[in-house]
């Protein structure tokens, strides 16, 4: 009877370790520190006159069919390079009401990515090769191709599923104008009054 019970501890454990429920205030020190250190890009003001900008005109707010959504996504081009600056990230997240929420980290080698997940706490391993560095823990920590690494991080927002993962429940686009839906093939259909591609990223 205790095997049985140790068995299904560790078991509930695992799970909850995968789901992100057992991560609690683990990372609140680090996202703490990260928002205060963000002030200067806590809304959409901030953002552009930090010269950040979007893909679309009229920005497209992605939604996941069942996952919850990412919200709206800033960039700034030239910060796609091979060094990590928790401060400026690559591409922010902001929510319908124009706030930050989280943000998508991009960067380019082992050594940029291995930083990254040092700084969140979550590195695996300091990688022997291009795509060798891994995460402890269930994220949406990718290796794209050609050295190309992406994290997703909700420091500014409470994330049910996870401090890492793709997708924010508590995340809505249902106030948007315009919504990129991912559909559960993984296929995206644009929905609303969306435009075309700003000046910027064409």
């Amino acid at each position: 009877m205790k095997r049985i019970r140790k068995i299904t501890f560790l078991v509930i454990c695992q799970f909850m370790l995968f789901t992100g429920v057992a991560f609690g205030d683990h990372f609140d020190e680090v996202f703490a520190k990260l928002k205060n250190d963000t002030q200067h890009i806590r809304n959409v003001a901030g953002l552009v006159l930090n010269g950040y900008y979007t893909k679309r005109e009229t920005p497209a707010c992605k939604h996941h069919e069942k996952m919850g959504a990412m919200g709206y996504h800033f960039r700034k081009d030239w910060k796609m390079d091979k060094t990590f600056d928790p401060t400026e990230p690559e591409e922010p997240i902001v929510d319908t009401n124009g706030n930050l929420v989280g943000a998508e980290y991009v960067v380019y080698g082992d050594k940029a990515a291995v930083e990254m997940l040092n700084y969140f706490h979550i590195a695996h391993t300091d990688g022997s090769g291009e795509g060798d560095v891994k995460t402890d823990m269930h994220t949406s920590f990718e290796h794209k191709g050609k050295g190309k690494y992406e994290l997703h991080a909700w420091a500014w927002s409470k994330n049910p599923k996870g401090p890492f993962m793709h997708f924010n429940p508590n995340v809505s686009c249902e106030k948007a104008k315009c919504r990129q839906v991912v559909n559960k093939d993984g296929s995206t259909t644009f929905v609303g009054e969306c435009s075309q591609l700003s000046k910027k990223s064409s």
